[in-house]
């Protein structure tokens, strides 16, 4: 039989009580290394040649920071992989990471960056944690 403190820490959390809250996509602004508003929270944002500067971005941009949002009850090993993938208006994966083994508390946010994709045009984000998923649509195009 294990330890009683184990027994309980088994029973406080388990995979199945978290899920992928939110999925957000960012630009990486290239003079000041800061981050842009979440752009699939923000559909006013005119992502119009990012790559330059143009429309709603501050600075040039041309790599995306996309986060998945978890939420549980607590600090828990999380067993269940989180994978995020991107594709493009095709569908073909331009992008997938899987990450196993993490540990998580109320609010973990885990990401991956997508390089040279300020011109993109559709892409289509999706983060999944067992049953759980969220998906969003961002439009990055680029023409004069």
């Amino acid at each position: 039989m294990a330890p009683i403190a184990q027994q309980a820490y088994a029973q406080e959390h388990r995979d199945a009580d978290f899920r992928v809250s939110d999925i957000e996509a960012r630009l990486l602004y290239e003079q000041t290394g800061t981050l842009s508003v979440d752009l699939s929270d923000h559909p006013e944002f005119a992502a119009w040649n990012t790559i330059i500067g143009a429309g709603s971005a501050l600075e040039n941009a041309n790599d995306l920071l996309v986060s998945a949002v978890i939420e549980g009850p607590g600090q828990h090993n999380l067993e269940t992989p989180l994978v995020i993938t991107v594709r493009d208006a095709d569908g073909k994966t331009i992008a997938t990471r899987t990450v196993a083994g993490m540990l998580t508390e109320t609010k973990t946010v885990r990401s991956i960056i997508l390089y040279d994709v300020g011109c993109a045009g559709l892409l289509s984000l999706e983060a999944r944690l067992g049953r759980s998923m969220r998906a969003e649509e961002i439009w990055l195009p680029c023409g004069e």
